[in-house]
């Protein structure tokens, strides 16, 4: 297993109406966590199915760490060039997080993160319709001019569902 560096886009001195997230995509949807949560990139040992949709576990930095697979929860189809099906899709890129319970799970994503500035005036709450058919996980959409939106997750709600 290795770990990865965050790409970071250019910016400068953070204006106090912003703050720093770590944004990933989930195929193709992009969503964020907050800066201080995400404590690293990893590169898994083995690839890892996006389908699968139950918990996993995996030995990571010599622990047991929780796999949290949101490609399910999104409900989302990989339409890929290779338009491979979506049950073999696979990714070996996870984020490893903390939850509010202290724990660290690891976030399945498609490709590196990368480090941006959002501003806070710019977040909306998400549409209800749509946040119930993501189960809840991301209750806040931030409008970015590089990702157009982004989808401001809430782990937690996810840790919730034992």
């Amino acid at each position: 297993m290795s770990t990865l560096l965050l790409s970071h886009s250019p910016s400068s001195d953070l204006l106090p109406d912003q703050c720093s997230a770590i944004t990933f995509s989930i195929d193709g949807h992009i969503c964020a966590l907050p800066m201080p949560v995400v404590t690293k990139v990893v590169r898994l040992p083995e690839p890892v199915s996006c389908q699968y949709n139950g918990p996993n576990c995996l030995l990571i930095d010599e622990r047991p760490t929780t796999v949290l697979n949101l490609y399910p929860q999104f409900g989302l189809v990989r339409t890929s060039t290779t338009a491979q099906p979506s049950s073999q899709q696979m990714t070996d890129i996870a984020l490893l997080v903390n939850s509010t319970e202290a724990q660290t799970i690891a976030v399945l994503i498609d490709a590196p993160p990368r480090l941006i500035s959002l501003s806070l005036k710019e977040t909306h709450p998400l549409p209800l319709s749509y946040r119930r058919a993501i189960g809840a996980i991301a209750p806040c959409v931030a409008i970015h001019p590089t990702y157009s939106m982004v989808l401001l997750l809430d782990l937690d709600q996810e840790f919730m569902i034992d």
